[in-house]
């Protein structure tokens, strides 16, 4: 650590979706250069980018649910129920993978069992969206795994699909695998 204490090493991939939050609380917050309080003291867009996430994980939890029932209301009853839960289920503000997790995780799900756009461009962005999930945990290497199983399985008949599904993939997890080792 800076001052030699232990730490510890997490996957930069929520980092990396929050860091335009972040660039605009420490534009709007100055912090003093070398102070011990390097951090700006509220994170007020770093809370509303969550927030959003939260929405979003509620939009597509709705969007999924409703693909499965014949009527609108349980999606709408299943959405918020889950949505009013969402911050205290996941840890608010304490910037923790789940909450992306969950939004891509609901996000690949619908496209891979109920493709809106069945195109090579939209199973190339499912493929990097998938293969990113290992870069919020690790944790998430095997859902990744699985989604790319089921991707596989989904999109066999259509090599073109299967291909831009299969190169979206390939990237995250190639720069994930160069990543890890130099760290």
């Amino acid at each position: 650590g800076k001052t030699g204490g232990d730490y510890q090493v997490h996957q930069p991939g929520l980092s990396v979706l929050m860091l335009p939050a972040y660039y605009i609380d420490r534009q709007i917050t100055p912090v003093e250069a070398g102070s011990p309080a390097h951090w700006p003291n509220r994170l007020r867009a770093v809370n509303t980018f969550f927030l959003g996430l939260y929405l979003l994980w509620m939009v597509l939890i709705f969007r999924f649910v409703r693909r499965l029932v014949p009527h609108a209301w349980p999606a709408w009853l299943t959405a918020v129920t889950i949505g009013l839960t969402l911050p205290v289920a996941a840890f608010p503000f304490q910037f923790y993978p789940e909450v992306a997790g969950g939004v891509l995780l609901f996000a690949i799900a619908g496209h891979l069992l109920f493709p809106v756009r069945a195109t090579p461009a939209a199973a190339f962005f499912i493929g990097l969206l998938t293969g990113y999930l290992p870069w919020l945990h690790v944790r998430f290497s095997a859902l990744a795994a699985v989604l790319l199983v089921t991707g596989i399985i989904k999109m066999r008949r259509d090599a073109r699909r299967l291909a831009g599904f299969l190169s979206g993939f390939a990237i995250p997890a190639i720069f994930l695998a160069l990543y890890a080792y130099r760290l």
